[in-house]
């Protein structure tokens, strides 16, 4: 049995923040303690003030003491070790959201610390930007895409998080499907289709703001107050999307 994982599709409404986080709380709780590994990446002093600030009060709003979770504060110089999650004896990590390319070269380059986390089987939990690394293949980015040559819009320009073409590169591999994050508040769910469409990725989670997508052992379920949005192929080789709510079989 695998440690499961929490694909939150971001969001910061209050209404849902329990609905959204208390599983990932519960299950990161071991022998009565609970140490969760807060990994943020910024890109400055000032990025990284209003991050820790930000999910600092997250956690206060969900009752949990300052010691039950540690913020680790990472920039382009700095990478995540397995030492790091073993000094503060983290029970859960939860890598936060921002940048996604950024996010992506400093945990998904030199990924050594998942050795840790599986070892360890860890309970993770991506939000934003951590949840659309944990994929295989990871959507970290991107507008266009090619159509008979050209490169024409496929999402609104800023959803591109600093890139022009879609751009898929290995992820951590924790799921082994694509994570499309803010799915209907960005209208990101036409980027997912045609990665898979266009053969880039052979399925993808689009997940709403305010839900959360869990994965253990091969099987998904939907929490919080939005939409996860499923996308494959058919019989007939077309792409197809189905919408699930906290409460529909998956």
């Amino acid at each position: 049995m695998t440690a499961p994982v929490f694909l939150i599709g971001g969001g910061w409404d209050e209404t849902w923040r329990t609905a959204c986080f208390a599983p990932f709380l519960d299950i990161a709780m071991r022998d009565g303690q609970r140490r969760i590994a807060v990994v943020l990446c910024v890109e400055d002093e000032q990025d990284a003030a209003q991050a820790s600030a930000r999910y600092t009060q997250l956690f206060a709003s969900l009752g949990l003491a300052p010691a039950e979770f540690q913020l680790i504060i990472l920039d382009a110089d700095h990478d995540l070790t397995g030492d790091q999650l073993a000094e503060i004896h983290a029970t859960a990590i939860l890598v936060g959201g921002g940048l996604t390319p950024l996010y992506w070269d400093i945990l998904c380059g030199e990924p050594g610390w998942l050795d840790y986390v599986r070892v360890h089987r860890l309970p993770y939990a991506g939000f934003s930007a951590g949840a659309a690394i944990a994929a295989t293949h990871a959507i970290i980015g991107g507008w266009q895409g090619l159509q008979q040559g050209d490169l024409v819009p496929i999402v609104d320009p800023n959803c591109g998080e600093d890139l022009d073409e879609i751009t898929v590169l290995p992820g951590l591999g924790l799921v082994p499907y694509a994570v499309e994050v803010h799915a209907s508040q960005w209208g990101t769910l036409p980027r997912a289709v045609y990665a898979v469409e266009t053969g880039m990725m052979a399925e993808a989670w689009a997940v709403d703001e305010d839900t959360v997508l869990v994965h253990l052992d091969g099987a998904s379920d939907v929490l919080g107050g939005g939409v996860a949005h499923h996308v494959d192929r058919g019989e007939d080789g077309r792409v197809v999307v189905h919408r699930y709510a906290a409460g529909d079989a998956v």
